[in-house]
């Protein structure tokens, strides 16, 4: 749970830029999942730089 002080102040899309620069930099591309219905992540990565593609995805359990 991210510390009250800190939201807002950018750690978590500074960690996840430097994740995903280390993947691209490594691998050439790099993703991850989302669920749509969590807007504070999608706009703690969309300040990290990437950008979102809608899709489906089927779930076991």
């Amino acid at each position: 749970m991210p510390r009250p002080g800190a939201r807002g102040r950018g750690p978590a899309a500074a960690v996840s830029r430097f994740v995903v620069d280390a993947l691209v930099r490594d691998h050439g591309r790099a993703a991850l999942m989302v669920d749509a219905g969590n807007p504070a992540a999608i706009a703690v990565y969309e300040r990290a730089g990437m950008r979102g593609y809608l899709f489906g995805a089927a779930g076991v359990g």
